[in-house]
């Protein structure tokens, strides 16, 4: 708990959070819809060009004998 003195003081200079210009109250920028869209499409590019160079393990085992 404050003493009477502390409130006082407090409520003389309230905080500024939540006042409108303070840097934490704007939102992050965004990306364009341009950037977006160019990003999904190397990302997906990528994952593509992955799976089909990536090797399944089976392909490394030899055949059984069916005997």
């Amino acid at each position: 708990m404050h003493d009477l003195a502390t409130i006082k003081r407090l409520n003389r200079n309230p905080s500024k959070r939540g006042q409108p210009g303070n840097r934490q109250d704007k939102p992050a920028p965004q990306p364009a819809r341009g950037e977006t869209a160019s990003y999904d499409f190397r990302a997906r590019r990528r994952v593509l060009k992955f799976a089909v160079s990536a090797e399944l393990p089976a392909m490394d085992r030899e055949p059984l004998d069916h005997a």
